[in-house]
């Protein structure tokens, strides 16, 4: 009995064993950065597959709907560039044979990002209105831009900027913009001086620039027209009312009216 069960615990450690050596790449997985839009020679190999030897064979590849990978000698290449915004991952089954064995790993491709998107704003032409009486650094309005690069870097970090105002009356900067949030306010000469009957109607012209605002970045222009209204508050007549009233109480003295 003694010899049996040694022979059964001698059979299992030489079934791990195998499992361990033949058996090696089952379930590991290889994550590969590659670049967007390569324009250099085809096919271009992307990386070595560890997980692969010289004498595999029956290689598979699954998860590549469009046939832009192959393995050459146990290199991963592409035949054509990879987009990110079209798609920013690709997740490869390799299945394949080696020593008789059906094995496999997944291939992880990361398309990394570059900056080939252009700011723009969501419409070329916005509208705005202040009302007279705002004070200074009080947002009344927002504008908004997008960026269809990866937003987690500088390539779709926005900023912003006011170019111009027409007309430059009664001052020729009346208007702020906030560089990262876009929202438009009034400056101080803004707040003091403007005036409906003077001029009822600006245009601004606001940039927005990826890269943070750097001066490589991308950028585009937009339009915001401000209509400027008069504050059409007005304080309501005073409620007379004669003291000593006899009651009975509530007395109803005045009704309040919503606009």
């Amino acid at each position: 009995m003694a010899a049996q069960h040694t022979l059964v615990m001698f059979l299992r450690a030489l079934t791990l064993w195998m499992f361990h050596v033949f058996m090696p790449c089952l379930g590991a997985n290889v994550k590969i950065g590659i670049p967007e839009n390569y324009d250099g020679i085809f096919p271009w190999y992307l990386s070595k597959l560890p997980s692969l030897t010289t004498n595999y064979s029956e290689l598979l590849i699954r998860g590549d709907d469009e046939g832009i990978f192959g393995v050459d000698a146990a290199f991963l290449y592409a035949l054509k560039p990879l987009d990110r915004e079209k798609q920013p991952s690709y997740s490869l089954q390799m299945m394949y044979r080696m020593a008789g064995q059906r094995q496999s790993f997944t291939v992880e491709v990361c398309v990394i990002d570059k900056n080939d998107n252009v700011p723009t704003f969501s419409t070329v032409s916005m509208r705005g209105s202040v009302q007279l009486g705002l004070l200074k650094g009080i947002p009344f309005m927002r504008v908004e831009a997008s960026d269809r690069d990866d937003r987690n870097t500088a390539h779709a970090e926005l900023r912003f900027l006011l170019m111009d105002q027409t007309p430059r009356i009664p001052a020729a900067h009346m208007f702020a913009i906030d560089s990262i949030q876009g929202e438009v306010s009034l400056t101080e000469d803004g707040a003091s001086t403007l005036d409906p009957e003077m001029c009822g109607r600006y245009k601004l012209l606001v940039m927005v620039k990826d890269m943070a605002g750097k001066a490589n970045a991308f950028f585009s222009t937009g339009t915001v027209t401000v209509e400027v209204t008069g504050n059409t508050w007005a304080s309501p007549d005073p409620v007379r009312l004669q003291e000593n009233l006899p009651g009975p109480y509530p007395i109803p003295i005045s009704q309040v009216i919503s606009a």
